[in-house]
């Protein structure tokens, strides 16, 4: 299930997050299943993740939230990084993309990879500025298989 997939890629990333001192929370992860490969899923949550960690400030949480609903599960990823500005949000995938010289390190293929995952699930992504007005959130939802 997803819950499943979620620990195994936060226990994989928590090594990079605990190097700059910070959490990884995963809250409301109650077992549910969606129709797809668990192994694309997996990479689809460790960029968004991975990149949510590298944004941020030390000794900050990045917030990872699980929400289910009746057709849909929603993965909600929130850091305390610089975030992108809604008028800059077209542009998100330089958010993934690496240019040479810059400290966040990565092949910048990110965001075409997470879209192409998202297409194969029928997914959708959405960036939203968080309550707390810092930082960014990335809201992934997934069709969910009602059994």
């Amino acid at each position: 299930g997803l819950a499943a997939v979620l620990q195994a890629t936060i226990g994989e990333l928590a090594p990079i997050a605990l190097a700059k001192h910070m959490d990884i929370e995963l809250a409301g992860g109650r077992e549910v299943f969606v129709s797809g490969d668990a192994g694309l899923l997996a990479i689809l949550f460790r960029n968004v993740i991975d990149n949510a960690i590298r944004y941020s400030p030390a000794d900050t949480t990045v917030g990872v939230n699980m929400e289910v609903t009746a057709s849909d599960v929603c993965v909600t990823v929130r850091d305390a990084g610089p975030g992108i500005p809604p008028e800059q949000r077209a542009n998100v995938g330089r958010r993934f993309y690496r240019a040479p010289g810059t400290l966040a390190p990565g092949s910048g293929l990110g965001l075409s990879i997470v879209q192409r995952i998202l297409d194969l699930h029928r997914g959708t992504m959405r960036f939203d500025t968080p309550a707390t007005a810092i930082g960014l959130q990335v809201t992934i939802a997934l069709p969910r298989v009602v059994g």
